[in-house]
């Protein structure tokens, strides 16, 4: 789809963003727990870049490079340099063609992983609703995108 870019809120972008974190719990949930948490990273890291730099979605875009920068973080602290990378078939995210494989995160320390990589996209939903700054507008958009942020703790509940 073409890129449009706008700076200030619309809900056209705004379900848009929704929309691709739903498409990434749909992918990443299709794959083994040790590679979860880097699907999420490269599928967030990508929203955000799809971003504006600047208005009212400069600052989701912070807030998603941030926590896709400390998923990064978890992913290499709890690397498995043994496990195969994973690399997704073709149409795996309809939303995202780019071709993309993930890191595994050791078996033994998936949990751990897993723990600290939902508290990370907590605060990041969290920083998203803090960030709406008394305006009724910027709230609502916001707390749209801090739900899709919030609805990946799904993959990190580790069995």
């Amino acid at each position: 789809s073409p890129t449009i870019v706008y700076t200030d809120l619309n809900w056209l972008l705004t379900n848009r963003i929704s929309k691709d974190f739903n498409a990434a719990v749909t992918e990443c949930g299709r794959y083994d727990d040790v590679y979860r948490i880097d699907c999420l990273r490269q599928n967030m890291q990508r929203i955000a870049a799809s971003l504006p730099d600047d208005g009212d979605y400069g600052r989701v875009k912070r807030i998603l490079t941030n926590a896709a920068g400390k998923l990064g973080g978890i992913v290499e602290k709890y690397a498995d340099p043994k496990a195969p990378r994973l690399t997704p078939p073709p149409g795996a995210n309809p939303r995202f063609r780019q071709n993309r494989s993930y890191k595994a995160v050791r078996r033994d320390k998936v949990r751990q992983a897993m723990t600290e990589a939902a508290q990370v996209v907590q605060e990041a939903a969290t920083q998203l609703l803090r960030s709406s700054e008394n305006s009724a507008a910027r709230l609502a958009h916001y707390q749209s995108i801090s739900v899709a942020v919030g609805s990946t703790k799904v993959l990190l509940r580790s069995l």
